[in-house]
């Protein structure tokens, strides 16, 4: 209230929390006054406890709370989707504490799986927990693209697990990519976002660039790595020989280009007459040498002297290799010296190299690289018959029947003795049993005893009943189905819906399963427009929206020389009107007629005819108007007889049920 009269007491109080100063109850005084000053309230010095603690996927019902002393309780309660564990409401204790343990909120699902084509989108990242029916979305990485039918979302269902992560996003695809000329290009997967192609050249050429590329990010979009490698024809130079010739001489030779080699007199060959140029620019077998007749060491000659052969120190040695040379401090020209890697390693160009005539060894000398070793592949085998494979090469991983390759099924090795992508893994095939029948329906795979994984089977319903659940499950990797079995339930319609002026007729019960039909009927004075029946169909829904109840009007219809005595062009089921005709006609039928229910007028519509203008007309007009007066004499009596009887009836009664030949039986006579 406010306004207080003397002598009318308040009583103060503070929050919890809070201490009262000054006085607890005030009155108002005869001088329109409190008897002392409004107290105040502080802060208690009593112990307090701290905020509540909050917990992941629920709340607590003290949010607007500021102050907790000992005694206190406060409920939580759980968000939509999760259930709680433990007690609901936790107490501050006298130490100033929360009572242990505080309650959790479970039943949700934690966090999203990370997905190798999408990633969570913002909102969702650093979220661990989800209720039942929550759904988070994702966007796609990079070198991916939205796949325009499957949504990018996964739900939380109600076993606590996401729904299954299809693909949503697929990878990007790169261009055809372009051959070299005098060269092809083998695509080794497909064109997809991370595969790899290799170019090679035909025969008589070399690569000059990579041999392959890979799919790649290029901004926004993707493109094959590196430049277009290039086929340049294979050119040997011209072999060199002292003390010898050709038997053909050009600058340059051509791929597998032949020449016969030939010494000069008091020479001698040695090594093979003829040299072929190789794929490898280089001439096989290696060029022959001219050695002088018996000129192993250098003699004086009567006319010349001959200077010593010249020798080749011992061979360098390569990294992670060795030579087979025998253990000499020199070798003659010509002279060759093999190269071997140790285990674990593959030479990498010519195995040989040659003491050449200025006492070098030829170049360039190989060198022994990393190789990668043949892999074991448990339930399946790596194709080929090397037990080492030099950088460059691609190997292919097939799986036992029973068994599906979990990874691509091509890697090519790396230098370093690496398999790049890695090498996949042939996991046995765990099938699924049949999947579980339903009552009133049925499922796609009836004909099949056992399901590979990914393999989808699709359940229906019996007419008159409707699917909950999966719609579609499919056969996971595990052995087991993706989701449990639907259940089809009965249809049920709604009630029919009521009409205005109208009734549902017959039985009428609380529910309407398929098949069910009810009808209507209309109030008296009203006409049903539609179909009387409706059914209810295997949607759940009636056949037709329900039929109408139209009131019933007559129209009168326009008769020459007729007057209405009720105004008005359309007139209600049961309404009676009298009718008499215009001046200079005479009425043919009976005067009253009634609206009836199939909207016309009975007795039908009377006529008015045109009386003579001969002479005598008008005192046949004064005996037509006298018998008219006493027609409707006798009229109004029987009108006035019908009341008594408990009848009423006016110009426009639908109510009114008396036929009209009850009233016009009666014949009327004159007076004289």
């Amino acid at each position: 209230m406010d306004v207080f009269s003397p002598g009318k007491s308040v009583n103060y109080s503070c929050d919890p929390g809070y201490s009262l100063v000054g006085k607890s109850s005030l009155h108002c005084t005869d001088n329109a006054s409190w008897s002392t000053p409004h107290p105040r309230c502080e802060v208690s010095s009593v112990l307090q406890c701290p905020s509540p603690p909050s917990i992941e996927g629920g709340s607590h019902s003290s949010q607007e709370v500021e102050v907790f002393i000992p005694g206190m309780v406060v409920n939580y309660s759980c968000d939509p989707g999760f259930s709680l564990l433990g007690e609901a409401s936790i107490y501050c204790t006298e130490s100033g504490n929360w009572s242990l343990p505080s309650p959790q909120c479970a039943g949700g699902c934690g966090a999203p799986p990370r997905l190798s084509f999408a990633e969570l989108t913002e909102e969702h990242r650093n979220q661990t927990a989800f209720p039942v029916g929550k759904t988070v979305r994702y966007a796609c990485r990079p070198g991916y693209s939205r796949h325009p039918t499957v949504p990018p979302a996964l739900t939380c269902l109600s076993n606590h697990t996401w729904s299954e992560a299809r693909a949503f996003c697929k990878r990007k695809q790169c261009h055809y990519p372009e051959a070299p000329k005098n060269g092809r290009v083998v695509v080794l997967t497909d064109l997809l976002f991370g595969s790899i192609v290799n170019h090679t050249c035909e025969e008589g050429h070399r690569l000059v660039g990579l041999s392959l590329r890979r799919c790649e990010l290029f901004g926004a979009d993707v493109a094959w790595s590196g430049d277009l490698p290039i086929c340049q024809k294979v050119v040997c130079p011209a072999p060199q020989i002292q003390n010898g010739r050709l038997s053909v001489i050009k600058h340059r030779y051509r791929y597998k280009d032949t020449v016969s080699f030939t010494c000069r007199e008091g020479f001698t060959l040695r090594g093979h007459s003829t040299a072929q140029c190789t794929a490898n620019r280089r001439w096989h077998p290696p060029v022959p040498v001219c050695e002088q007749d018996g000129m192993a060491e250098g003699y004086h000659h009567p006319d010349t002297t001959v200077r010593p052969a010249v020798m080749c120190l011992p061979p360098p040695g390569i990294a992670n290799g060795e030579h087979s040379s025998p253990s000499s401090d020199t070798f003659g020209v010509g002279a060759l010296v093999h190269y071997r890697c140790k285990p674990g390693f593959v030479l990498i160009g010519n195995e040989s190299v040659r003491c050449m005539p200025d006492g070098a060894w030829s170049r360039p000398l190989p060198r022994c690289e990393a190789g990668c070793v043949r892999p074991g592949v448990g339930n399946g085998e790596a194709i080929g018959l090397e037990s080492l494979y030099r950088p460059g090469d691609i190997i292919t991983i097939e799986c036992n029947a029973v068994n599906v390759p979990r990874g691509l099924h091509k890697s090519q090795c790396q230098p370093g003795g690496t398999w790049d992508p890695p090498l996949p893994a042939c996991s046995r095939v765990k099938r699924c049993s049949k999947p579980p029948a339903i009552p009133h329906g049925w499922h796609s795979g009836l004909a099949k005893a056992v399901f590979a994984p990914g393999t989808s089977v699709s359940y229906s319903c019996e007419p008159g009943f409707t699917l909950t659940g999966m719609a579609s499950i499919h056969c996971t990797e595990s052995g087991a189905w993706s989701h449990p079995s639907p259940v089809c339930q009965a249809v049920k319609c709604p009630f029919p819906p009521n009409i205005t002026n109208g009734k549902l007729e017959g039985n009428i019960s609380d529910t309407f399963p398929y098949g069910a039909s009810v009808s209507y009927s209309c109030n008296a004075g009203y006409s049903l427009a539609g179909n009387a029946f409706i059914n209810c169909t295997a949607l759940g829904t009636w056949s037709q929206p329900p039929p109408r109840c139209e009131e019933i009007r007559c129209v009168f219809p326009e008769v020459q020389g007729v007057k209405r005595a009720t105004s008005g062009n359309t007139y209600r089921f049961g309404t009676n009107i009298t009718l008499e005709c215009d001046d200079g006609y005479m009425l043919e039928g009976i005067s009253q007629i009634q609206c009836q229910e199939d909207f016309s007028w009975d007795p039908p519509v009377p006529a008015c005819k045109l009386t003579s203008r001969k002479s005598g007309s008008v005192g046949l007009g004064v005996a037509a108007a006298a018998v008219l007066l006493l027609l409707g004499a006798g009229i109004i009596w029987k009108i006035i007889s019908k009341q008594k009887q408990g009848f009423y009836h006016t110009y426009e009664n639908y109510n009114y049920k008396t036929a009209l030949d009850q009233i016009t039986e009666k014949k009327c006579s004159c007076l004289a």
